[in-house]
C-alpha cells in the first residue's frame, strides 16, 4: 500500500510538472488591465510590404505563407481593448505598394478625408512584416523534466525541450488624419519559442523517442517552420497590442499632438478638458443620434471656448459636457492655425 501511495504521489507530481512545462507559447502580459486609448482607429496597410532579407542563409519564417488578412490584428486589438473603436480598411491589401497616406497628393487627401468623415481619429498602419530566418537555440533547460517524464511515464515528448527564435519583425505606425504624419512607430519581434517533440518532429521522430530521450531526437525542419510560424504571428499581434497601450506609447502620442483632450469626472459631472499649444477656434461633439449643431451643442462650444486661460506656453479649456446618450462620443477641435485634433470616448464608462 505504501508503495502504491508513493508511486501515485510520484505520478501526480510528474503530471503537475508536465502541465506546467507543456506550454510552448509564453504568456503575454494582460494588456486589458490598462484603460483603452481614447481614440477610434482605422486599421490599414499590408503585412507584405517589406521583402525578406535575401542575405539570410537560413529558411525564412513565412516565405510564401506571408499573412494577407489584417482581421487577426483587429481581433488582437479588440481583445486587448487597445482603442475605443477599431475599424478595418475594406480593401487594405490593395494599399500595399503606393501608400495614399504616405505621399502628398489628391489620393491621400481623399483617403484621409473619408476616414475623418467616418469618425476615425487615427490610422493604424501595418507598414510591413520583414521576414527573417528561424534560428535554433538547441536543447533548453527543461531536459531534466523531459528525461524524468520520459523515463517514468513515457510522456517526455509533450514537454517543450528545444528553443527556436524567428527573426521576423512587424512594423506598425499610428498616423494622424490631417497630414498622414507618423505619431508613433513600433517594431516588434516574437522572442524565443520553445517546442516539444510533438511540435518539432515527424512521426518517425516520435517512434524514435520510445528508445531515445526526446531532446536527442532530430528536428523536422518543415514541422518546426509550421509551428514557429503560427506562434510567431500570434505573438507579434499580441505584442503590438500590448505596446500600443504602454505608458511610452501614450506619452509619445500625447506629445505628438497639438492638443490633449480628456474627459474627467468632477463632482459627478463629466468635464471636457483640453490642453493645447495653440488657441482653439472650433470644437464639435459627434455622437450617433445627436445633432452636433443643435442649440445645446453650440452653447457648450461657446462655454468651452470662453473658459480659455493661459497655462505656461499652453492654453487650458474646461467645461461640463452636455447630457449625452451612452455610447461613443467623438470630440473634434480646430486650432486658430487650422490644426485638427480629435478623440473618442465611451460615455457609458465613467472615468
Amino acid at each position: 500500500m505504501n508503495l502504491q501511495r508513493l508511486f501515485g504521489a510520484m505520478v501526480q507530481a510528474i503530471l503537475l510538472l508536465l502541465a506546467a512545462a507543456c506550454s510552448s507559447v509564453g504568456a503575454v502580459p494582460d494588456a486589458t488591465t490598462q484603460p483603452p486609448l481614447d481614440a477610434a482607429v482605422l486599421v490599414t496597410g499590408s503585412f507584405a510590404t517589406v521583402a525578406a532579407d535575401e542575405s539570410a542563409d537560413a529558411e525564412v519564417t513565412f516565405g510564401p505563407d506571408m499573412p494577407t488578412d489584417l482581421q487577426p490584428l483587429v481581433d488582437a486589438l479588440q481583445s486587448a481593448q487597445v482603442f475605443r473603436r477599431i475599424g478595418l480598411d475594406p480593401a487594405p491589401g490593395a494599399r500595399s505598394g503606393t501608400l495614399p497616406w504616405a505621399e502628398a497628393g489628391a489620393a491621400r487627401e481623399r483617403y484621409l478625408q473619408q476616414a475623418r468623415d467616418d469618425g476615425y481619429d487615427w490610422l493604424l498602419v501595418v507598414e510591413g512584416l520583414r521576414d527573417g530566418p528561424i534560428e535554433s537555440q538547441g536543447i533548453n533547460g527543461r531536459w531534466p523534466i523531459t528525461l524524468g517524464t520520459w523515463f517514468l511515464v513515457g510522456l517526455g515528448f509533450l514537454i517543450p525541450d528545444h528553443g527556436f527564435e524567428s527573426r521576423a519583425i512587424l512594423r506598425v505606425s499610428v498616423r494622424d488624419l490631417e497630414s498622414g504624419r507618423v505619431l508613433y512607430e513600433s517594431l516588434v519581434n516574437a522572442g524565443p519559442v520553445e517546442l516539444s517533440l510533438v511540435e518539432r518532429s515527424s512521426a518517425l521522430g516520435l517512434l524514435t523517442s520510445i528508445v531515445v530521450p526526446p531532446f536527442w531526437v532530430a528536428d523536422d525542419e518543415a514541422k518546426v517552420g509550421r509551428s514557429v510560424r503560427g506562434i510567431t504571428l500570434q505573438r507579434l499581434l499580441q505584442f503590438v497590442a500590448r505596446e500600443l497601450k504602454s505608458p511610452t506609447a501614450r506619452q509619445r502620442l500625447r506629445d505628438g499632438s497639438v492638443a490633449a483632450i480628456e474627459v474627467v469626472r468632477d463632482s459627478g459631472v463629466d468635464q471636457l478638458r483640453i490642453t493645447s499649444r495653440q488657441a482653439l477656434s472650433v470644437v464639435r461633439l459627434r455622437q450617433q443620434g445627436v445633432d452636433s449643431r443643435g442649440a445645446e451643442q453650440q452653447g457648450f462650444e461657446r462655454s468651452l471656448l470662453a473658459s480659455m486661460r493661459p497655462q505656461g506656453d499652453q492654453y487650458r479649456y474646461e467645461a461640463p459636457l452636455p447630457a449625452a446618450r451612452e455610447g461613443l462620443l467623438q470630440v473634434v477641435v480646430v486650432t486658430i492655425e487650422g490644426e485638427v485634433v480629435s478623440a473618442t470616448f465611451d460615455t457609458g464608462r465613467r472615468p
